[in-house]
């Protein structure tokens, strides 16, 4: 008697919420900031270091274009408004 293989599990990402204030969307695109002061006095750097990366999460509402999430954007990004930044650091 031979048994059917049992499917193994497919590996599902963790759904992160938008980071745009009260939007309670699914992110589907990611990018990346620089941390402010305020953040940066709760985050234990490297000696070497003097910054930080913090995560950003778009729905698809709030989304960056692919070029602007390619780059890291300034601390005081104004996105979800119109983002000013999107150049400055690549």
């Amino acid at each position: 008697m031979s048994e059917s293989p049992v499917p193994a599990p497919t590996a599902t990402p963790p759904v992160r919420p938008c980071s745009a204030t009260g939007c309670t969307g699914a992110a589907v695109l990611q990018w990346q900031r620089l941390a402010t002061d305020a953040e940066l006095t709760a985050i234990t750097l490297a000696s070497e270091e003097t910054t930080a990366r913090i995560a950003v999460f778009g729905c698809d509402q709030h989304a960056l274009d692919l070029e602007s999430a390619a780059r890291l954007h300034n601390a005081d990004c104004p996105w979800p408004a119109p983002c000013t930044c999107a150049g400055v650091v690549a």
